[in-house]
């Protein structure tokens, strides 16, 4: 049977399926980006996040690109700083690119100990609330602890006491990541010198193989 986690202040639950819940397709060059962005990364810092960019159609959305986005955040506090002005500015630039894709939500890496989600998340899906309607947040595990690439995929529901929003109740969606032969093998070369020698097939091998050859699901709902 169907379920879907949902997570909250770092506390998992379930709840049944997630049929009125959108899906997520995300292009490997988003993927890229967000890890070259995670391993160029100042020292100190131990996750990123950035903007994410496509369309939404049918229920599904699909990621095509994105753009990391400077920020600064207390781990033990709830303190969140984003520089708005980077964001709108590239956004603007990309605009003039091509109008075709339209801010869908946000992307974070795991914290060092491999969180997915903690409380300044609530924070960061606050800001992109006001650029999009209904953000999606991606998270994109950098820790190789499952000997595989998880990338995640969030939507996220305000939890309100007497009509005012105090937090935010983040539920797991399912998420297929759009992969050729090509981008296969230069996610491969991008994180060989991140993992051990036992570990490099494992990262690259499909998990579904009654799935299109050229479709890789990284990260799904069990």
């Amino acid at each position: 049977e169907n379920f879907q986690k949902t997570i909250m202040s770092g506390t998992k639950t379930l709840s049944p399926g997630f049929d009125s819940k959108p899906t997520i397709k995300v292009h490997a060059t988003a993927i890229f980006s967000i890890l070259n962005h995670f391993m160029r990364r100042s020292d100190g810092d131990p996750r990123v996040i950035g903007t994410l960019l496509g369309k939404v159609e049918d229920g599904v959305i699909e990621i095509t690109d994105c753009f990391g986005v400077p920020f600064i955040e207390k781990t033990d506090d709830l303190y969140v700083a984003i520089n708005k002005d980077y964001h709108k500015s590239m956004y603007s630039s990309l605009r003039r690119i091509t109008k075709k894709e339209e801010i869908v939500g946000w992307y974070s890496t795991t914290t060092a100990s491999g969180a997915l989600i903690v409380d300044n998340s609530s924070l960061v899906n606050d800001f992109y609330s006001q650029e999009c309607s209904n953000p999606i947040h991606l998270v994109v595990d950098t820790t190789l602890n499952n000997e595989t690439i998880d990338v995640r995929g969030f939507v996220s529901s305000p939890i309100t006491l007497k009509e005012i929003a105090f937090s935010n109740m983040f539920e797991e969606v399912q998420v297929t990541t759009i992969m050729n032969d090509a981008e296969r093998a230069a996610l491969y070369h991008m994180i060989n010198h991140e993992v051990s020698d036992e570990k490099k097939m494992d990262l690259l091998q499909t998990t579904n193989n009654k799935i299109d050859p050229d479709t890789v699901i990284i990260s799904e709902i069990p």
